[in-house]
């Protein structure tokens, strides 16, 4: 693990930018705006990149990464994997889930690096996405990554973009490649969550049997619009986290599925507080004119000496089962909100009755605390991607203790529970302050399926699980063998009785 520097923006003319041989190369033009996400010159703070090689069964390709003389050092070897019979991989991947500045406005990520091969198996990725049929432990947008002929001067060292729209989520777990571009779906595109944030990249040797010799000095965004005129400017023209969307175009999105509106609430929702001894939190629930407001304060439990909770849930232990759709075939939830106490910092989400690993009380899984609230002024959308919930979360403070991940697969939402969520519940948790919420609707996003209201779900079946569906057979199948050995006792009851009152006529 090799901790290198944070990002922080600049503004900057580009000097030498090398645009990617082939037809989606892009260049960049001087004087754009430039966000920095790495400078391994610099020692000012910090993120940590970690190396790993292929997994797979026999997987031979081996790697390392360092940081020195102001550049990360990624090298090793792609080789044949015996089991597969093709090459495998090795990446360098900075820590999962740090933080990251807002790229939504930027047109795409440009490296400065050299190689001293001639290595035709790089690729880049970032984010966290993958489309519902991809293979479980693959995630992020993926791209080649094509190094043009060395410069003369710098070095040996060239700037090489990557426009966004040459990202795709959609590639082949054991080649790399790309199986559907962006240009060819937009579905496969980067989309607004993960550019607000982009949870991690990673630089690859993958797919192609060889050496690997590649140093890094900048990874960076172009092309970003000035904060004073947020315009998005990429071209990928998505419309998801923290924009201004209007009600009316969230409902015509055909890739989603209305969870709850609450103009016309088809769930009962309730609050509750901190139920531990002493807790002081407090909350209200007030639905009217189409918006849910949820306010409060969370204070400090003097018990604990720590922060309590108050939340807004439909379902949960003593309300039964909501009624939400089947969100199986979709890849996340999304909130359309305001805030007028959007930097409380301990907003979260959760959904689901499974029981947490050597938990007590809580239940369900649970995503990080939320970031970019949308303020008072006009609603926006939160999106939450299944693959940010887990359910090894801390119960005294909401936190993620262990993160879904390839590597931790069973705290990952599974499809039964997202088949029947039976609960949604929205948080204040953790931390102390005012919580102020106005939401008009949840929604699941991403869906491959029709779209369906969740408000035609009225049967009972829409509420159950397998298991509770044989609970109900196994409950019949009991009260059907009861009525059988009843209805056997009183047919024997009748029968020896007829026999003890029976009389026989004796001749004398």
């Amino acid at each position: 693990m090799i901790w290198a520097n944070r990002f922080y923006s600049v503004t900057a003319s580009v000097s030498i930018i090398i645009s990617l041989l082939g037809p989606h190369a892009a260049a960049v033009t001087t004087n754009a705006d430039v966000i920095v996400l790495q400078d391994f010159s610099s020692s000012s703070s910090h993120h940590m990149w970690e190396e790993m090689n292929d997994p797979v069964m026999g997987g031979r390709s081996t790697g390392t990464f360092s940081i020195q003389d102001g550049k990360g050092h990624f090298q090793g070897n792609v080789t044949v994997v015996p089991f597969l019979q093709a090459p495998g991989f090795i990446k360098a991947e900075t820590k999962k889930g740090e933080s990251w500045p807002n790229v939504s406005t930027c047109q795409g990520l440009q490296i400065t690096l050299h190689s001293s091969v001639d290595y035709q198996g790089y690729r880049v990725s970032f984010g966290r996405n993958r489309p519902p049929d991809a293979f479980p432990y693959t995630y992020g947008y993926k791209a080649d990554l094509k190094i043009p002929a060395p410069s003369d001067d710098n070095d040996g060292f060239v700037t090489v973009s990557l426009p966004f729209s040459q990202f795709t989520d959609k590639w082949d777990a054991a080649t790399g490649d790309g199986i559907v571009t962006c240009e060819e779906d937009s579905q496969y595109c980067p989309d607004q969550a993960t550019l607000q944030n982009l949870y991690s990249i990673a630089v690859w040797g993958e797919g192609v049997e060889g050496t690997v010799d590649l140093q890094l000095r900048t990874i960076a965004a172009y092309g970003c619009a000035s904060t004073d005129n947020p315009t998005n400017t990429n071209a990928l023209e998505q419309e998801e986290v923290h924009t201004n969307i209007s009600h009316e175009d969230i409902d015509n999105d055909e890739t989603s599925i209305l969870l709850e509106d609450f103009s016309n609430v088809s769930n009962h929702w309730v609050t509750m507080n901190d139920p531990v001894m002493g807790g002081k939190s407090n909350s209200m629930l007030t639905i009217a004119n189409g918006i849910a407001r949820f306010e409060g304060e969370v204070n400090i439990v003097p018990f604990l000496g720590a922060p309590g909770f108050i939340t807004m849930r439909a379902g949960g232990m003593f309300f039964g089962n909501a009624k939400f759709s089947d969100v199986s075939h979709c890849t996340g939830f999304k909130l359309v909100l305001r805030s007028s106490e959007s930097n409380y910092k301990g907003y979260r989400l959760s959904f689901g009755r499974i029981h947490l690993p050597h938990g007590r009380h809580a239940s369900g899984y649970k995503a990080p605390a939320w970031e970019n609230v949308p303020e008072e002024e006009s609603f926006g959308s939160i999106v939450f991607p299944f693959s940010s919930f887990s359910s090894n979360w801390d119960e005294g403070t909401g936190d993620i203790k262990v993160e879904c991940t390839e590597e931790n697969p069973k705290y990952c939402p599974t499809k039964s529970d997202l088949s029947n969520l039976k609960t949604i519940s929205i948080w204040g948790e953790g931390v102390e302050g005012n919580v102020m919420l106005e939401i008009k609707s949840i929604h699941a996003i991403g869906c491959n399926g029709e779209k369906r209201d969740s408000n035609r779900l009225g049967q009972i079946t829409a509420n159950m699980n397998l298991r509770e569906i044989y609970g109900y057979n196994c409950a019949l199948i009991g009260i059907a063998t009861i009525l059988v050995v009843m209805f056997g006792l009183v047919a024997l009851v009748f029968h020896f009785g007829y026999r003890h009152y029976s009389y026989q006529e004796i001749k004398v």
